[in-house]
């Protein structure tokens, strides 16, 4: 009767996710081993031999490797040797420098601090609404006959001023204007009168070149309206309308009409006593 030869060799596949050896395979391998079998388990980190009665070895494997290995395998970046002062990749240390302090108007308004009043801004404002609806500027236009130039007045039209351009440019708001033009005191007085008077004199400023502009066309019609009506106050008038009849009766049916009112007028005159003289009033 013919023998069967048993393996002497056993090869193990391990997955990516399973490389770790589990309790499953180290019973198998255990159980090759004592039968007398080499066990070589094979996985993505490389191959590993398990011989009876010895420890296990690793074969050598010619193998991409593994996305574990490449990381393992980084380049751990370079250490910086610190100073006092903080260090560049060289290793030489450079002084710290320590960060000026910001100035307290800019942290205040960072804050949201109300912007400080600025008594020199009162006759900024006045000069900058002190202004006509147009100029003349002299400028240079050639001669009839070609050879030279000549000056000549040209009309030119101002920029209409407004409070928001004003306190644009010094770095305010409308709102702030408003504030300091209107603010008072707990006894009623202004509370900064320099600029509460500046501030009417530019609302009537405006209110000047708005009629002045619109008058002589100087600003389109459409713009005008609306200014007036939003800048200073204006509202359309309204009109009432009023019926009235006109009668065609002759003077004699205008007699007739008066006597019979007053004829019906004294038949309830002794009722009227009468009721009175009930009353007690004469």
């Amino acid at each position: 009767m013919a023998t069967t030869k048993k393996p002497t060799a056993t090869t193990i596949e391990v997955s990516a996710r399973r490389t770790g050896k589990t309790t499953r395979q180290k019973a198998a391998i255990e159980k090759a081993n004592a039968e007398g079998h080499t066990v070589t388990v094979r996985s993505m980190a490389g191959d590993t031999v398990h011989a009876p009665g010895k420890k296990p070895r690793a074969a050598p494997r010619t193998k991409a490797a593994t996305p574990a290995a490449k990381k393992a395998a980084k380049k751990a970046p370079a250490k910086k040797t610190a100073g006092k002062g903080g260090a560049h990749g060289n290793g030489k240390t450079v002084p710290r420098v320590k960060k000026a302090a910001a100035p307290k108007d800019a942290v205040a308004a960072k804050m949201g601090r109300p912007t400080l009043y600025r008594p020199e801004l009162v006759d900024m404002l006045i000069a900058y609404f002190d202004v006509q609806v147009d100029r003349i500027e002299v400028v240079s236009v050639p001669t009839p006959d070609g050879k030279g130039v000549m000056p000549q007045n040209e009309v030119v039209q101002n920029t209409f001023p407004t409070l928001t351009r004003f306190a644009h440019n010094h770095n305010l708001t409308r709102q702030t204007l408003y504030e300091w033009g209107t603010a008072i005191n707990k006894d009623g007085s202004p509370k900064y009168p320099d600029f509460s008077y500046a501030y009417v004199r530019a609302r009537e400023a405006q209110e000047s070149l708005i009629v002045e502009g619109g008058m002589a066309g100087k600003y389109e019609s459409r713009f005008a309206g609306l200014a007036a009506k939003n800048l200073i106050g204006w509202k359309d008038q309204i009109e009432t309308k009023v019926d009235s009849h006109v009668t065609t009766a002759t003077p004699e049916e205008l007699n007739d009409f008066f006597e019979a009112a007053f004829a019906k007028a004294a038949a309830k005159a002794p009722n009227i006593a009468g009721r009175a003289k009930r009353l007690g009033v004469e």
